[in-house]
């Protein structure tokens, strides 16, 4: 393809400084779209703001040369690192295009959480099996004895090494005491920039390909209305509901036939800094209304599973100093007090709980906790298992828990 005549980077480019050179940067995607990565030297990044789309190359050599007192940059070199930036799919060009339209195209979406779990089918099996049998796991898991209406799950999407013990207490509850069908996940967004952003892909594990209901997707998008496939592209990087499709496929694959919606959940914080909410939002309204009707028409045993974490705090995630005791014994504090409003399904306090925070420490489960505690409507909930994941130089730590709800 040929370079591109007004380059444009891509809203989502990152720049890091090269810890073998700090005279020299690496330009990456933030969005994960593309895991090529761009090396130049650090002299030549507010170059890069002139790649707007406004101006040409020869625009571009012209404005530098002025900026900063008659530098030539020669056309070659500015052709050659546009060339890269492309190859890259680093820029908005008909190449980065062509590559959305072809994973679009494709029936199943692929696998993308490499590193985080063993991609061998036997071995990965092994893994998840011991985080059931882990010094602080849940134990095997028994049969299934239906002993109470489970509607919905909490789990979180860290990674497993993280905290996959997690997830282990939250599927033991669900081989024990679930029988649903049809498993709605509704993952945390870390990549679009819509609330909500449904796609009809099937989604390929290691250990084999798990189904969407197509008729309830297709149903879902007809009750909502138009915008829920807009950016069904964030669905590839995004790793929030592939770490429960696993989980999902290793539990129930051999058991019985199952079927996923896939639904990313964006952000609520227009709801949270204008103390509003969230049901009062015509969008959120629309996608509660929409759910409750998919289900209802369906006529199947649904589970909702919420694939969220709870509070991000410390350097990493904008705070100012490290992590101490007294930091993460409050967070955990506050942690407990929100999870005590999920067990009391107490939908409309656990809002107010986030926004008297003005989500602060950052808890990335809510929206979509908010969305099934709104659809489903369960009775009561009860926590299984709580942690907080804390770095060990202090820069970091991730609660999570794993909590189910019930009907009547």
């Amino acid at each position: 393809m040929s370079v591109p005549e007004k380059p444009r980077l891509r809203s989502t480019v990152g720049v890091a400084t090269d810890p073998a050179d700090p005279g020299w940067v690496w330009l990456f995607d933030q969005s994960r779209m593309t895991r090529y990565l761009v090396r130049l030297p650090e002299a030549l990044v507010p170059v890069l703001q002139l790649f707007n789309g406004d101006y040409s190359l020869r625009d571009i050599q012209t404005l530098v040369m002025r900026l900063c007192g008659g530098t030539l940059i020669p056309l070659e070199f500015l052709e050659y690192l546009v060339n890269q930036l492309d190859v890259a799919l680093l820029l908005d060009s008909p190449r980065y295009a062509a590559c959305v339209a072809e994973l679009l195209s494709e029936p199943v979406r692929p696998s993308a959480c490499r590193g985080v779990y063993a991609e061998q089918p036997d071995a990965l099996r092994a893994q998840l099996d011991a985080l059931f049998a882990a010094p602080r796991g849940p134990g095997a898991p028994g049969p299934l004895e239906l002993r109470a209406d489970l509607v919905g799950l909490l789990i979180p999407h860290m990674d497993y090494q993280r905290g996959g013990i997690g997830y282990a207490w939250a599927y033991r509850e669900l081989l024990e005491a679930c029988d649903a069908e049809l498993f709605i996940v509704m993952g945390t967004s870390h990549y679009g920039t819509r609330r909500f952003i449904l796609t009809r892909k099937h989604f390929a594990t290691p250990l084999g390909v798990v189904e969407t209901d197509q008729d309830f997707v297709q149903e879902l998008a007809e009750a909502y209305g138009d915008g829920l496939f807009q950016e069904e592209v964030a669905h590839w990087p995004e790793h929030s509901i592939e770490l429960q499709a696993v989980w999902l496929q290793h539990c129930l694959g051999n058991r019985r036939p199952f079927r996923i919606v896939p639904l990313l959940v964006g952000s609520f914080h227009d709801c949270i800094y204008n103390d509003c909410p969230p049901h009062e939002r015509e969008d959120i309204y629309l996608l509660i209304r929409a759910m409750r009707l998919a289900v209802e028409k369906s006529g199947k045993k649904v589970c909702f599973i919420a694939s969220g974490d709870l509070a991000h705090i410390g350097p990493k995630f904008g705070d100012p100093t490290r992590l101490d005791q007294e930091q993460l014994d409050h967070s955990r504090q506050r942690d407990l007090q929100f999870l005590q409003l999920l067990e009391k399904i107490q939908t409309q306090e656990v809002h107010q709980f986030v926004a008297r925070e003005r989500d602060q420490r950052r808890l990335c489960g809510y929206p979509a906790l908010y969305v099934l505690l709104s659809v489903a409507q369960p009775t009561r909930g009860r926590l299984l298992y709580y942690d907080q994941y804390v770095a060990p130089d202090g820069s970091e730590s991730v609660s999570y828990a794993a909590l189910a709800f019930y009907g009547q």
